[in-house]
């Protein structure tokens, strides 16, 4: 019974058209499509992880030789004849463990801008999900409204009857007619709520806000997930990143020590030079060098400079630490809202059965005369208060279902 009252609920969801809507009703799984091309959020997210690669690919070069060619001519009033010269030399640092130290520290920059792509990745599929969600019951809140309208409505019209006929008080009759202006108003701002779902939706879409955006489709009511463990978050886009934070702060440690390193080079150059084009005679030139630097910046720059990024090195650690215990209590926190919000659609559904029973039953007998307007009105309110909580109760675990995804790190292009 269950199954079948949600599944009506959410039929009746997706015979909510929206007004003005020319545009077909969309799933969930086009809704990551569009998401995936067109997020703003996700798009630059990616731009930052391919300029971040850009540059560690580029940091590369400086492990190459350099390569570079001259030529020009000269002339004087104290030289009968101008003079041609050409050149080419080549160098090459062939120890340099600055250079080493900054490919280590841009490589920990494109892999944790990597990791940041997925991490924001598994924030937009939360959010997707739970607009998506939204939207989908707001759209069947109109139907709920509307149909809680219609009873007030032939309620209203039953204690009227009454009254005009002298058997129901006036004030009865205007509590009834109260209860319907109530209903009516729920069912306008049921419509406002889905333009505002809608318009929550279209801005992770990538789309214009205003466009007539109509969700479809059948989520099942989550299934508990089994008991978390620290397993779960080996793969967690977050971990990396501060994984990778300590990586770039080793790299800044090797970099503050590359100043107590010699530096060892090689360079060799040829050049042509006469007053005759293109000049014939060659002078070659190669030499080798080492340098070491003893007071670079200052008799103590090294040793204080080591020291910070040690102390950033140990902070990154301590980072590390703390985010995986919050990541851990997010992750306990999303399973224990899965588990209630399960919980609760169980409970909601045996409510509005219940409550609906004895709100056909208490409409025979108020009809009748068996039961006084305080009794039936009562039963009437319950029944009401059990089809809105219902389907709060389903979006509310959709909701917990994503922030659950959200807690595991769970891309969006993830089934």
């Amino acid at each position: 019974m269950k199954r079948t009252l949600q599944t009506a609920i959410i039929a009746a969801a997706l015979a909510v058209p929206s007004a003005g809507s020319s545009e077909p009703p969309m799933r969930w799984e086009e809704c990551v499509s569009l998401a995936l091309r067109h997020n703003p959020d996700l798009a630059s997210s990616r731009l930052s992880f391919e300029a971040a690669r850009a540059g560690y690919k580029g940091t590369f070069s400086s492990l190459m030789p350099s390569l570079s060619l001259s030529h020009g001519v000269s002339d004087s009033d104290s030289s009968a004849k101008e003079s041609w010269s050409a050149s080419g030399s080549m160098g090459l640092d062939l120890f340099n463990m600055g250079t080493y130290a900054s490919i280590r520290s841009a490589s920990a920059s494109a892999r944790s801008a990597e990791a940041s792509l997925k991490l924001k990745s598994a924030g937009v599929r939360a959010s997707l999900r739970k607009a998506f969600a939204q939207l989908l019951y707001a759209q069947d809140a109109v139907a709920v409204a509307d149909r809680i309208q219609a009873m007030r409505q032939a309620n209203a019209d039953l204690v009227t009857l009454k009254y005009d006929s002298g058997r129901e008080s006036k004030g009865n009759m205007l509590r009834s007619k109260a209860d319907l202006s109530s209903a009516k108003a729920d069912a306008q701002a049921a419509r406002r709520d889905v333009r505002t779902a809608r318009i929550a939706l279209n801005k992770l879409l990538g789309r214009d806000e205003y466009a007539a955006t109509v969700a479809t489709g059948t989520w099942p009511v989550p299934e508990v997930p089994a008991e978390p463990t620290p397993d779960l978050l080996k793969a967690h886009p977050q971990l990396a990143v501060l994984q990778y934070s300590i990586t770039g702060a080793k790299a800044s440690v090797a970099s503050a020590k590359a100043s107590l390193w010699p530096t060892l080079s090689a360079s060799v150059s040829q050049s042509w030079q006469n007053t005759d084009w293109f000049p014939d005679q060659p002078h070659w030139s190669a030499n080798g060098s080492v340098s070491y630097k003893l007071f670079s910046g200052g008799p103590t720059a090294v040793y204080y400079g080591i020291s910070k990024a040690a102390k950033t090195l140990a902070k990154a650690e301590e980072d590390y630490r703390s985010g995986q215990a919050s990541l851990r209590s997010a992750l306990e926190t999303a399973w224990a809202g899965v588990a209630t919000a399960a919980s609760d659609v169980a409970v909601g559904a045996e409510s509005l059965e219940a409550s609906r029973q004895r709100n056909d039953e208490a409409g025979v007998r108020y009809a009748s005369g068996l039961m006084n307007f305080e009794n039936w009105s009562t039963v009437v309110s319950e029944f009401v208060q059990s089809e809105k909580s219902y389907i709060r109760a389903l979006r509310d675990a959709l909701a917990a279902r994503a922030a659950w995804d959200e807690a595991l790190g769970r891309a969006l292009e993830e089934q």
